[in-house]
């Protein structure tokens, strides 16, 4: 539960979803 979250903080930060 450490690659995953930095996975996905790094996802968003990159390309934040739109909502």
């Amino acid at each position: 539960m450490g690659i995953f979250s930095i996975f996905v903080v790094e996802t968003v930060h990159y390309q934040p979803y739109p909502k």
